[in-house]
């Protein structure tokens, strides 16, 4: 039976669009399965807003969330919470220096889990309900480690990103994430070393390189998928990355408005 608390009212007063924490998951890279991550996702506001707006919507802090638990000890849930909230933290410390300040604890419309701003991330408390917190991390990875700190603005990448360090492995997260890895597994034998490499291109802008690393790869793995259609690479790399496009100049840059239909592999890939 978990504790009556304050922590426990919280939930129930900030839970008023709730999502069912038994839908939410994702597979350990170690292969100790917990639960299915089908449809959370996070989204990103074309115009970010400030802390205190998002505190005034009705965000806690999980640096105050922490402190409840502290004021909480003896309650053994709560105590449990917290030590692994502490785990939690240490494992991302290792990356970042982690601000808990910067992370707010705000229900999410639809299926979203998380949410990246300028200078904070908002994370959904449904994920807090979960015994071991395995979804947590991995969304506070995802928003905070790698688009926060990192600057890492593609969601495709992002995940890949965050299945590396964390050693997750999402499962239908987004087709995007499957279209992108079709592109940074081609980079490097090295699983670890490609996705680096793809961070590092994308991040900086080198988005032409980028292209070409995988172009050359896609034709030394593809010959034949290239001899059938010289575009194979260029439609594989665009359906990883539809937010770019060719400019005037032949070099890759990012589209105002990403188009509304993509390009589509041939039914052989």
């Amino acid at each position: 039976m978990r504790d009556a608390s304050l922590t426990d009212l919280w939930y129930n007063c900030l839970m008023a669009e709730q999502k069912d924490p038994k839908i939410l998951g994702v597979e350990s890279g170690e292969g100790v399965k917990v639960l299915q991550f089908p449809g959370a996702r996070e989204t990103h506001d074309a115009v970010s807003k400030t802390l205190e707006e998002s505190k005034a919507e009705g965000a806690k802090t999980l640096k105050d969330y922490m402190k409840e638990l502290e004021a909480l000890k003896d309650s053994p849930v709560s105590a449990e919470k917290l030590k692994n909230l502490k785990m939690i933290l240490l494992f991302l410390g290792k990356f970042v220096d982690v601000k808990t300040d910067k992370i707010l604890l705000k229900s999410l419309p639809g299926e979203a889990v998380g949410e990246a701003h300028a200078t904070f991330v908002e994370i959904d408390p449904v994920l807090l309900r979960q015994g071991d917190l395995s979804v947590f991390r991995h969304a506070l990875v995802h928003e905070y480690v790698v688009h926060l700190k990192k600057g890492l603005d593609h969601e495709g990448l992002a995940e890949v990103e965050t299945m590396r360090i964390t050693g997750d492995a999402a499962m239908d997260y987004e087709a995007m994430t499957q279209n992108t890895l079709q592109v940074v597994g081609l980079l490097n034998k090295d699983k670890e070393k490609a996705i680096l490499r793809a961070v590092e291109l994308y991040s900086n802008g080198k988005y032409d390189e980028l292209f070409a690393e995988f172009e050359v790869a896609y034709a030394a793995k593809y010959p034949e998928k290239v001899k059938r259609n010289s575009d194979a690479a260029l439609n594989t790399f665009q359906l990883a990355f539809p937010e770019l496009h060719v400019a005037m100049d032949g070099k890759w840059e990012f589209d105002n408005g990403i188009p509304e239909t993509y390009a589509e592999l041939d039914e052989a890939d």
